[in-house]
């Protein structure tokens, strides 16, 4: 099982991958907030080259693209079909659908511990949100055999997500949110607006719905074809290490309606999108919403990781995909006795 949700920060330095995460991001960030215009803009201009096609695919995620080359023909019909339609819209709802009953018993253990049990029964979350409740706070110890975890690190899913970045992904995140009743007249505030992701070229977020959820109850909202090579993928676009958070009905007013795509969905549906196109989600005025979610970026990602791999993890039941989302040694380890 998950760590309890009050476990002590971890330092930045025990947190995995200790270049690129740890020292780009924070590098840049502060240069991006200067005062003097010249050095902001040369603070823009190494985050778009970072994210230029060719660098990113070749230099920070060469051994990522070598695997993915090595094993995309080992791909099943309905997983190249999930990838295809993320590649044309930026979402997609997969036929793999997860019934997992140790799913929901973990979600309700999680909802159940501190702090998150007196957040949900105050009606007010901690935080910047004060409408979404954090079950799992990061640093996350990942455990393999929790559900969740496999979940996210599902062999099905992670080829899905690697087939549409073109490299085998990492795993920066997992959480499973509890979005709490609003008011029917209040107003739509962060991650309730359209907005987009900035910390990766490509950013692919799971999310797995663990009750019925429809328009009223915060359903995952997506801008067809607003991710990166999309149509429109101009409209609104994220700024450099700072995305994007529309103002209420801009959004609205550059897109054709069928194009704002209301996902709703039962329990166990499993949803992939590329937040880096216009999304929403979360704002509920009917009941709560709880939702499974994890985050897939690359090694070119300047979000730090939010994950630590349980030391004591018995690699040898994941797959390669998966041993790479975590960083382990990507061929399990030697179990025969001598």
């Amino acid at each position: 099982m998950m760590a309890p949700s009050r476990q002590p920060r971890v330092p930045y330095r025990l947190r995995g991958r200790r270049v690129g995460t740890l020292t780009f991001r924070p590098f840049l960030a502060w240069f991006v907030a200067s005062p003097v215009p010249g050095v902001r803009r040369a603070a823009e201009i190494v985050y778009r080259v970072r994210f230029w096609g060719p660098v990113w695919l070749w230099w920070p995620n060469a051994w990522g693209r070598w695997r993915h080359l090595r094993t995309a023909v080992d791909l099943t019909a309905d997983q190249v079909a999930a990838a295809r339609t993320l590649a044309d819209n930026g979402v997609v709802v997969c036929r793999a659908h997860v019934d997992d009953p140790d799913v929901w018993t973990e979600a309700e253990r999680l909802m159940a511990c501190e702090p998150a049990a007196s957040q949900i029964e105050r009606g007010r979350a901690e935080g910047s949100k004060p409408f979404q409740v954090r079950t799992v706070r990061a640093p996350a110890i990942l455990r393999l055999n929790d559900p969740l975890a496999k979940v996210v690190l599902d062999e099905h899913v992670l080829a899905i997500v690697s087939e549409y970045l073109g490299v085998w992904p990492r795993l920066k995140s997992f959480d499973l949110w509890c979005n709490l009743p609003s008011a029917p007249d209040c107003e739509a505030i962060y991650s309730q607006l359209w907005h987009r992701d900035y910390e990766d070229r490509r950013l692919v977020k799971l999310f797995v719905y663990l009750g019925e959820t429809d328009e009223a109850s915060g359903a995952f909202s997506y801008v067809i074809g607003s991710h990166p090579g999309g149509r429109l993928a101009g409209v609104e676009p994220a700024r450099p290490l700072g995305g994007r958070v529309c103002e209420a009905g801009a959004v609205e007013r550059h897109v054709d309606p069928q194009l704002l795509r209301v996902i709703a969905g039962a329990p166990g549906d499993l949803i992939l999108a590329d937040t880096a196109g216009l999304h929403r989600g979360g704002l509920t005025t009917t009941r709560r919403r709880v939702v499974l979610t994890a985050t897939y970026g690359t090694a070119a990602c300047v979000r730090p990781d939010e994950i630590v791999l349980d030391p004591h993890a018995d690699l040898a039941a994941l797959g390669a995909r998966a041993r790479f989302a975590v960083r382990a040694p990507t061929t399990a380890p030697n179990t025969r006795r001598h």
